[in-house]
C-alpha cells in the first residue's frame, strides 16, 4: 500500500488523468445536452475534481503519518527521515513542502543531526505562505530546542516565546491538548536554561505522556537537570530509561556517554 501511494503521489498528473478519463469523455458526449443537464453533469465534474485532491491529500497523509507515528510510538526516526526526503523529490506546493522539511528536520534533531536540522529549518519563511498553527508550534518548538542544545540560549528564548504566544492564541481544544506535552517539555526546557531547577524538575515529574518519544525527551532532560542540582542517583534513573527506551534515538549515544562520565 506504501509503494501504490508513493507512485501516485511521485506521478499525479498520470494518476489524476486516469481517474479524470471517464469524466472527461462523458463532459464531451454530452456537450449538445439541454443547458440544464449540461450544467449538472459540469457539478459533477467539479465534485469529481475535490475527491481526487482529497484522494490525494489522504495518499500523502498516509505516508506520512506512518513515518511519523514510527518515531513517536517505537523512537524510530529513520523512517520519517526517508520518507520525508522522497516526498520533498516529488514536488510539491510550497505550504506541504514546508511542512515535510520541518518533519524532516524532526528526524534529524533525533539521529543527532543537530545543526543540519537547525540550518534547514533556518531557511524557512515560516510567514510566506498560510499554515496551521499546529504546523508553527512544531516549527518554533524545533527551533527552540536546537538553539538549546547547541548552547545559544538567548535564540531557544526568542523561539519559546513563539510557541507559547502561537499555543495561547489556538482555538481548537483538540489540538491544543495535543501539544501538551510539547508545551510542557519546553517550559521545563526554558528553566533549566535559566537555572530554575526546582521548576523544570516540577513540571517534568507531573507530565502524561502521550508519546514514547516524549517522554524519552523528557528523561533525557530530567537527567541534565538532576546533574545539575546534584542529583547523580535520579540523574543515572533518567539515563537508563532513555538508554532502555530510547531504540534508535540519538538520545540513546547521549545517555550511554553521560552514565560513563557519572
Amino acid at each position: 500500500m506504501n509503494k501504490l501511494n508513493h507512485f501516485v503521489l511521485k506521478h499525479r498528473a498520470i494518476s489524476s488523468f486516469v481517474f479524470m478519463a471517464p469524466a472527461l469523455i462523458a463532459e464531451i458526449l454530452c456537450i449538445n445536452l439541454p443547458p440544464d443537464i449540461f450544467k449538472n453533469i459540469v457539478a459533477c465534474l467539479l465534485v469529481y475534481l475535490i475527491v481526487i485532491t482529497l484522494w490525494l491529500s489522504s495518499c500523502f497523509s498516509a505516508v506520512l503519518n506512518k513515518a511519523v507515528k514510527k518515531m513517536y510510538d517505537e523512537c524510530d526516526p529513520y523512517p520519517l527521515l526517508s520518507e520525508t526526503e522522497k516526498l520533498i523529490t516529488y514536488k510539491f506546493r510550497r505550504v506541504q513542502e514546508q511542512v515535510l522539511v520541518i518533519d524532516k528536520c524532526a528526524a534529524l534533531r533525533n539521529t543527532g543531526e543537530y545543526e543540519k536540522a537547525l540550518n534547514e529549518l533556518e531557511n524557512i519563511n515560516i510567514d510566506k505562505y498560510p499554515v496551521m498553527p499546529n504546523v508553527k508550534i512544531v516549527y518554533y518548538n524545533n527551533l527552540m530546542d536546537l538553539y538549546g542544545i547547541l548552547g545559544e540560549n538567548e535564540k531557544a528564548d526568542i523561539w519559546y516565546g513563539k510557541v507559547v504566544q502561537i499555543y495561547s492564541d489556538m482555538k481548537n481544544g483538540k489540538k491544543k491538548k495535543g501539544f501538551q506535552n510539547t508545551i510542557d517539555i519546553a517550559a521545563a526546557a526554558n528553566y533549566y536554561r535559566h537555572g530554575e531547577y526546582d521548576k523544570a524538575v516540577e513540571i517534568l515529574e507531573s507530565i502524561n505522556y502521550n508519546n514514547l518519544c516524549n517522554e524519552v525527551d523528557s528523561k533525557m532532560l530530567c537527567a541534565r537537570v538532576y546533574l545539575a542540582m546534584g542529583l547523580t542517583d535520579k540523574a543515572k534513573q533518567a539515563l537508563m530509561f532513555v538508554k532502555e527506551k530510547g531504540n534508535k534515538l540519538y538520545a540513546v549515544t547521549e545517555a550511554e556517554k553521560m552514565l560513563k562520565e557519572i
